[in-house]
């Protein structure tokens, strides 16, 4: 009983300095965790209202208010590239931002455009779209069973050139597509920046902002967590977290190198930057078995320093990925807020 008073009065007598200047540390850690700023036309210098404010691959973002002002919530994905986007206007990214600090991003109007060329006979065009848009489909979201659920609203705002000669298909958009993944509970708005596929690689750049779309039942969403999981493991998100805990000679990864030695390690390769990242710098290529029957390999351009981070996050700038790691595409894609 006689406890309590002495602790009430221990409270008491700290000094007011000491109370004050741990309120305003709290206060200060608070502003700490979000990045403000104005996004603006580069060449009017006018505000840039509704403008799309966020992180690449997760559920964090934000819009510009009238005036172009904005706020973004940085505390879960600190260390991630922001993404600026805006219809008609190109992307902006902001890297090595400071809590803090004002930005003032400036966007271009985004002047140049495919426009719609089919390179084939004009009675069949129609029929034409139709089948270069499957394969769009195909090629961009994957061919898995997540991906077959999968349903692109606006294919209209799809843009395609088909070369019959060199079999190359470019494609893009001005609008953000809009992907519902149903296997995966999920609703994408993706910012298509680069997309080209031809007989020996597929290749595609964009930015992905994701939204949960639970379904009625719990029932369901036991199914959807299961489908969640089977598209993460042995995915390059999954491989990434266990580089970063190094921890690949525990889990069902294998890694070998080019002539087929195992290794157990990449520490040698791996660097650290001054805000806690970490780089990997290989001069060739990675061998990579999941559960010892997925076949990947993960090929380094020479002089790509690769940043990634804990949540699985990657730059993919230089990086060339091969077999079934590589057909985990759009339809498996899952966000950087994702635990199993």
């Amino acid at each position: 009983m006689n406890k309590k008073p002495k602790i009430i009065a221990r409270i008491k007598s700290l000094p007011l300095t000491l109370i004050l200047t741990c309120f305003l540390a709290s206060i200060l850690e608070i502003h700490a965790q979000s990045v403000k700023g104005q996004v603006l036309d580069y060449r009017t210098k006018e505000p840039i209202p509704y403008s799309s404010i966020y992180f690449n691959n997760s559920f964090t973002g934000t819009a510009s208010d009238l005036k172009g002002y904005f706020e973004l919530d940085i505390s879960k994905n600190y260390g991630q590239d922001i993404i600026v986007s805006c219809i008609g206007y190109e992307t902006k990214t902001i890297s090595n931002y400071i809590p803090e600090k004002n930005y003032t991003v400036y966007l271009h109007e985004q002047i140049t455009s495919l426009g719609e060329v089919v390179l084939t006979s004009k009675p069949k065009e129609d029929n034409d779209r139709k089948k270069i848009l499957k394969l769009f489909i195909k090629e961009f979201l994957g061919t898995s069973r997540n991906a077959k659920q999968c349903i692109i609203e606006n294919t209209s705002d799809i843009e395609l050139s088909y070369n019959k000669e060199s079999k190359t298909l470019i494609a893009s958009s001005s609008k953000p597509l809009i992907i519902l993944n149903k296997a995966l509970a999920y609703k994408i708005t993706y910012y298509l920046e680069d997309f080209k596929k031809d007989p020996k690689e597929t290749k595609y750049q964009g930015y992905a902002l994701f939204e949960e779309t639970p379904p009625a039942s719990m029932r369901k969403m036991l199914t959807i967590k299961r489908r969640r999981k089977s598209a993460y493991n042995g995915s390059r998100m999954h491989f990434f977290r266990l580089l970063w805990q190094n921890g690949l000679s525990t889990s069902n990864f294998t890694v070998a190198d080019t002539k087929l030695r195992y290794l157990t390690r990449l520490n040698d390769s791996i660097s650290l930057g001054d805000k806690g990242e970490k780089y990997i710098q290989y001069a060739n290529t990675l061998k990579l078995l999941y559960k010892k029957n997925d076949e990947s390999y993960l090929t380094f351009k020479e002089g790509t320093k690769t940043l990634f981070t804990a949540t699985g996050f990657f730059d993919p700038k230089g990086l060339l990925w091969r077999g079934s790691i590589s057909k985990k595409r759009i339809g498996d894609l899952l966000p950087y807020e994702y635990e199993p």
